[in-house]
């Protein structure tokens, strides 16, 4: 955009205020456009707090980038999930602040003696990731919970051939 004010004549500043007014409603016109593609996003998503699909309550402790969930969905108890605001599919689309909201939000958790425990991150379809926005599950694995975790499964999987 080419501004053009070179003085104190009313039609040159009429041009300007013009130019002016264009500029600002075309900038307008894109946040109103972002805006409505981030709703539907947001809209439709089970883990956007925007959504209205995960109630207040359940929300533990939260920074400007995340937010902590505790048992969400989960069958063991003491389970939690760390959440980054930000709609992201994928984990490398994370900006450094909401990397670091999530592991400030796991010294949160009231561990209460909880000394083993998972975190697990599904990235993609096929690894098992069923929500198309980046979470982490803190799962305590103690008493009947307790057992092999994912890795030996997985590898028990691949050597018998399933």
């Amino acid at each position: 955009m080419r501004w053009s004010y070179h003085g104190d004549r009313e039609g040159e500043r009429a041009v300007v205020a013009t130019q002016v007014r264009t500029f600002f409603s075309k900038i307008r016109e894109d946040v109103e456009r972002l805006s409505l593609k981030l709703k539907g996003q947001r809209g439709n998503c089970l883990f956007c707090l925007a959504s209205g699909k995960i109630s207040r309550d359940k929300v533990v402790a939260e920074t400007p980038w995340a937010y902590l969930i505790v048992e969400y969905s989960q069958t063991v108890p003491g389970t939690y999930m760390i959440v980054p605001k930000r709609h992201k599919e994928s984990i490398f689309r994370l900006g450094i602040f909401s990397w670091l909201s999530v592991l400030c939000l796991l010294r949160k958790i009231p561990w209460m003696g909880i000394v083993d425990w998972n975190l697990s991150m599904n990235f993609g379809r096929d690894a098992g990731q069923t929500v198309p926005h980046i979470h982490m599950w803190v799962i305590p694995r103690e008493g009947k919970f307790a057992g092999k975790g994912m890795a030996y499964h997985v590898a028990q999987a691949a050597t018998n051939g399933n």
